[in-house]
């Protein structure tokens, strides 16, 4: 049953999604709201003028983003506690209100609705990525995440270990 499944079967077609010109802040205000309705989703698909995905936002890339600025700067890390929250505003604050251009991930897995369950696999390990952009004519429709696809596997191997069972 599982070799007959498609990316069409596992994708999510309401996913977040920014236009390019926005910036890095805003692409994360755009996913971090998303992810109030649906806390799995991790990735905020960037778009082009004519509805092209251009790249992605993910929580690794905020992670990124602000390592300099938070994780690596000694002053902040040194400062007196009451001046810790003043001083990680304002980190954040330079360090995501940058364009999405250099920032914004361009190397992930792009795949046709009818792309077999393992091409997506395939496409998850090749790019080591956790998240795959489903294209059709050139449009993003869908977006599959890995725990999407580790769904239906492992609803296959449960009925494989227990035949009487449905899975579900």
């Amino acid at each position: 049953m599982l070799q007959r499944k498609r990316a069409w079967d596992v994708m999510r077609e309401d996913f977040p999604k920014a236009d390019a010109s926005v910036t890095l802040a805003e692409a994360g205000r755009i996913l971090y709201e998303f992810m109030k309705k649906t806390p799995e989703m991790n990735v905020c698909i960037i778009t082009g003028p004519r509805g092209q995905v251009v790249g992605a936002v993910s929580t690794w890339t905020m992670f990124r983003a602000v390592e300099h600025g938070i994780i690596k700067d000694s002053g902040l890390l040194r400062s007196a506690e009451q001046d810790w929250d003043r001083n990680f505003q304002r980190a954040c604050t330079v360090c995501t209100h940058v364009g999405l251009e250099g920032v914004m991930d361009t190397d992930f897995a792009v795949l046709k609705p009818s792309d077999s369950l393992f091409t997506v696999l395939q496409a998850f390990l090749d790019k080591n990525r956790s998240y795959a952009v489903v294209e059709e004519g050139g449009k993003v429709i869908g977006l599959v995440l890995a725990l999407d696809l580790y769904r239906e596997f492992a609803r296959e191997m449960v009925k494989t270990f227990s035949p009487d069972k449905t899975g579900d």
